[in-house]
């Protein structure tokens, strides 16, 4: 108890006594030790290159090192944060563990792992700091920031662009009488690499490399890898495997915008696909396929298969192909491009009749006198 009472005076001055930095005149610690900020050792607008420690809430500028306690407040983070709520107020590096949420405003490069939520937020505006009550500071959207690593949590993740992997372990709600699932991955914008939800759902609102995995469903933009899960919807591009459905009932002007030519790629569906674009590759289905526009490839399923424009092969009870020479055909069905009813029907319009031009015989009336 003696040396304890000796040694924390002098552990105090050592923290409290190092003098300026170089490169930005801000003083630094090697420690801190906090109970509730502004009870702390060194003061919130120090740095921190060391060992970080807190009770209850902790604010400092830079941190770069070891931290364990409760809730730290930090313009930037690098290294290992330890805690019960970690939020970050600008950019982060390393790996971030919480009892409950991780939360950095602007970019994160690293691992996240946390109880009930990851997210990365958008920055608040130019010259306001983050306030730790005032949540209105974050500005519009929830996840709004980028993320370079990965983000593990029960709950939910959440980020702006996303390059790495989101795990959602997944929980289930009791809404008697059912469980619903309420987990997931969220993206705002673009995600490169893998979002995988066991109970829950994966949503992207840009484009997907890579792939999606969820037990209750995956909704992307644009795919350019793969879905799996209960029921898929995505715009344009990929391969979607689906327990239940794949859907893709984005309207054709917004494909034509987009500037992709439709729905490109494989669809496994264990009742069926409903794709409204055109369809360039394979669908099969438990039940039913529907391409309700051109179809280039292959419907396969146990029942009916339904396209307006057919180049390719149906196989199945009931094979429609709705502008096709072959409108209705059970079993198999084909069609091939440019031997549709409606361009072999078609007949060129007679040219309008010509107007007689006059003869010479014809005199003009006589003018009198």
């Amino acid at each position: 108890m003696k040396l304890a009472t000796i040694l924390f005076p002098l552990f105090v001055i050592l923290c409290t006594s190092v003098g300026c930095t170089e490169s930005n005149g801000r003083r630094w610690s090697p420690a801190q030790v906090a109970l509730i900020s502004p009870a702390q050792i060194a003061p919130e607008s120090w740095d921190v290159y060391g060992l970080k420690t807190n009770f209850v809430f902790c604010r400092n500028h830079d941190f770069a090192g070891l931290g364990i306690g409760c809730i730290d407040v930090l313009h930037r983070a690098d290294g290992v944060n330890v805690g019960l709520l970690g939020i970050t107020s600008w950019d982060a590096s390393g790996f971030e563990l919480s009892g409950l949420g991780n939360s950095t405003v602007d970019e994160m490069t690293g691992l996240q792992v946390a109880l009930l939520l990851n997210v990365v937020v958008r920055p608040p505006p130019e010259d306001e700091s983050l306030s730790l009550w005032d949540t209105s500071e974050l500005g519009g959207g929830l996840a709004a920031g980028s993320m370079r690593g990965a983000q593990i949590s029960v709950l939910w993740n959440a980020a702006r662009e996303m390059s790495g992997a989101q795990v959602a372990g997944g929980t289930l709600l009791p809404v008697l009488p059912f469980l619903i699932p309420s987990s997931g991955n969220l993206v705002q914008g673009d995600m490169h690499g893998a979002q995988i939800s066991p109970l829950g759902v994966n949503v992207t609102l840009g484009t997907v490399h890579g792939l999606q995995m969820a037990g209750l469903g995956s909704e992307a933009e644009r795919l350019r890898g793969m879905q799996i899960g209960l029921v898929n919807e995505v715009q344009l591009r990929g391969s979607w495997i689906a327990g239940m459905l794949n859907a893709n009932l984005y309207p054709r002007e917004m494909e034509s915008r987009s500037g992709l030519g439709g729905a490109d790629g494989v669809q496994i569906g264990g009742i069926c696909n409903l794709v409204r674009p055109p369809v360039r590759g394979v669908q099969i289905a438990g039940i039913f396929n529907i391409a309700r526009d051109d179809m280039r490839g292959l419907q396969l399923s146990a029942l009916v298969n339904h396209t307006r424009r057919l180049s390719g092969v149906q196989i199945g009870l009931i094979n429609i192909n709705r502008d096709g020479w072959l409108p209705f055909f059970p079993l198999v069905n084909v069609g091939f491009s440019g031997h549709n009813k409606d361009q072999v029907e078609a007949k060129p319009a007679a040219p309008p009749p010509a107007t007689p031009a006059p003869t010479p015989s014809a005199a003009m009336p006589a003018v009198p006198d």
